[in-house]
């Protein structure tokens, strides 16, 4: 479990400093024009933070945080509908997402400062990880090496997690989370 707690600067927009500094990034045509290319012709904001990941102790060095997918459609509340159904395992076909999450890492990731891990192709299932598991190693995981300044853009159901921040400071990233119109996560 956490040393210390996640923080957190949200609403972002509304900081007396930072705000007026990173509108124009919330609004970076090259985002947003690849954002409605993949989704709709029609995007708006649904959440824009900055989060700061703490610090654990070494002995967490290589440890996976909490494996998730930022739709809103399986949340923990559709886990037991879904393995009723026996569709925990189905495949699906491709859907456009109705929302990207849009991370801009503010610091080199390494093993220290904890990479970052997806699931490749896990948008096409509707596999649950069991809350018993959802801190264990992917049998699927990818690890993206990332530097300070690059950007992720996840679809929606995206299995994806973080590793352990085990380096002397707070790993920080930007949450630029976008979605059609008119949709908007109620897991947030």
């Amino acid at each position: 479990m956490p040393d210390a707690p996640r923080r957190k600067i949200v609403p972002l927009l509304e900081h007396d400093i930072l705000g007026p500094n990173l509108k124009d990034l919330a609004l970076n045509p090259s985002m947003l024009d690849f954002a409605e290319m993949i989704m709709d012709p029609y995007v708006q904001l649904d959440s824009y933070e900055i989060s700061g990941f703490p610090i654990r102790d070494a002995s967490h060095k290589g440890g996976s945080d909490r494996w998730h997918r930022d739709s809103f459609h399986l949340a923990d509340c559709y886990t037991a509908h879904y393995e009723r159904a026996g569709r925990n395992h189905e495949v699906k076909r491709y859907t456009p997402p109705l929302a990207c999450n849009c991370l801009i890492y503010l610091q080199d990731i390494n093993e220290e400062t904890g990479p970052f891990r997806m699931a490749p192709g896990s948008h096409l299932n509707s596999k649950i990880i069991a809350q018993s598991q959802v801190y264990e190693q992917h049998p699927e995981q990818k690890f993206l090496d990332l530097k300070a300044g690059d950007l992720v853009i996840l679809h929606h159901e995206v299995l994806h997690t973080g590793t352990w921040n085990t380096s002397d400071q707070y790993r920080y990233l930007i949450s630029n989370f976008v979605c059609c119109i008119a949709i908007r996560s109620i897991s947030r």
